[in-house]
């Protein structure tokens, strides 16, 4: 394997793990509704590449989809490290993997924010929800 390959391998590896830790803080946050729900973790993950994309699609820099991961990560005070025996995160990975390699059909119609049914962010007043999976509400950004 080239150095090229090896690097490339290694950095989705890197952010799919990235993802996994996201996708599995956010539905182990939400209060037990959506834990381990198939659907909503595969709209979490949309959601955060809808974001990232939209993010380049405006031409700013300062949000990345590293970032936008750690983020969500930091918000519900999970830490990044996860047992790969965990059942839970091993479905995460597996979701996010398949997210990054664009096998993963969008079930959020675009989304690009989300939040839990528990709360009800200021972002969210006036408008109306793309999708609903487990204990999530999915948001497209307006235009």
């Amino acid at each position: 394997m080239n150095a090229r390959a090896d690097f490339a391998e290694r950095e989705e590896r890197r952010l799919g793990r990235l993802l996994a830790a996201a996708i599995h803080a956010e539905c182990t946050h939400a209060a037990g509704h959506g834990k381990g729900n198939v659907r909503d973790m595969e709209a979490i993950a949309a959601a955060f590449l809808n974001r990232a994309a939209l993010e380049t699609r405006k031409g700013t820099s300062g949000v990345s989809f590293e970032t936008l991961c750690q983020e969500r990560i930091a918000l519900v005070e999970r830490p990044l490290d996860r047992q790969t025996e965990d059942p839970l995160f091993v479905a995460c990975h597996r979701i996010a993997r398949r997210a990054l390699a664009g096998v993963l059909p969008d079930p959020t119609q675009g989304a690009t924010h989300f939040h839990t049914q528990e709360t009800f962010p200021g972002w969210a007043h006036g408008r109306t929800p793309a999708a609903a999976f487990g204990n999530h509400l999915y948001y497209r950004e307006e235009t």
